[in-house]
């Protein structure tokens, strides 16, 4: 099960670079910080895994860039985060970073989520039906796709911070939601 892994022996940049919210570094500001302080870990015989991005189009761009300006930098692994309303749509973005970049992918975050309100699923969230759906293929594709080393669903909080509740993983009394257990246990019955 790729939903559980070993962060021991991780050096990786978690906050996404291309969100003005969050980190918003330039890529070469990320560049330089990597080579500062991510390569020695590096040098150690940490693994490493790239900045991260959200799924917003820039990101790939962005990593590019990234990857570019980073000479002489390791990177063992890829970080991907996605919100969308269409498994499909995420199945083909991770089939795209693996072959932009040529390696192992990490999914960090992804959710059944409409950020796009104009653009995806009519202007609506997803539907309890959509979001059990959505887990599923992603979860079932992800298991089978020996280039995802591991996978973490949004979700696993009570503040789902504007995230879709539909895709909330823990209770109120924190334990796990059915959509939790059914991840957790590849069970979509």
């Amino acid at each position: 099960l790729r939903l559980q892994w070993h962060m021991a022996n991780f050096a990786c940049a978690h906050s996404r670079i291309n969100e003005a919210g969050q980190s918003n570094l330039d890529p070469g500001a990320a560049a330089s910080g990597w080579q500062q302080y991510i390569q020695p870990l590096a040098n150690q015989g940490f693994k490493t895994i790239a900045p991260v991005t959200s799924s917003n189009p820039n990101g790939l761009e962005q990593i590019q860039t990234f990857m570019s300006d980073c000479n002489g930098c390791t990177i063992d692994y890829i970080a991907v985060h996605y919100y969308g309303t269409n498994a499909t749509a995420m199945i083909e973005y991770i089939q795209l970073w693996e072959s932009t970049f040529n390696k192992p992918i990490f999914v960090t975050e992804f959710a059944c989520q409409n950020f796009n309100p104009g653009y995806e699923n009519n202007g609506q969230q997803c539907s309890s039906d959509q979001v059990w759906a959505f887990y599923k293929e992603v979860v079932e594709y992800m298991e089978g796709d020996s280039n995802v080393i591991a996978y973490f669903p949004f979700g696993l909080m009570q503040n789902m911070a504007g995230v879709n509740t539909l895709d909330q993983l823990m209770t109120t009394s924190n334990s796990g939601t059915d959509l939790w257990n059914a991840v957790l246990n590849l069970s979509f019955n």
